[in-house]
C-alpha cells in the first residue's frame, strides 16, 4: 500500500514540475525545501498562541454592537 501512495506522490510531483529546468531548479527547490524544514523543526508553530487568538477574535466576534 505504502508503494502505491509514494508512487502516486512521486508521478504527481513529476507532473507538476515538468517543465521546470532540470537538475537546476529542481536541486534549488529541494534544497530550499530542506531549509524551510529545517526552520520548521527549530521553531515549531506556538499552538497555545494560537489557541489564544482563536478565542480571543471568537469573544470578539460574538460581542454585541
Amino acid at each position: 500500500m505504502l508503494e502505491v501512495v509514494v508512487r502516486h506522490r512521486r508521478t504527481y510531483l513529476d507532473g507538476l514540475m515538468a517543465d521546470w529546468d532540470e537538475p537546476t531548479d529542481r536541486e534549488v527547490f529541494a534544497r530550499l525545501l530542506d531549509r524551510f524544514a529545517e526552520a520548521a523543526i527549530a521553531r515549531p508553530a506556538n499552538l497555545a498562541n494560537l489557541d489564544r487568538m482563536i478565542a480571543e477574535t471568537l469573544v470578539e466576534t460574538s460581542a454585541p454592537g
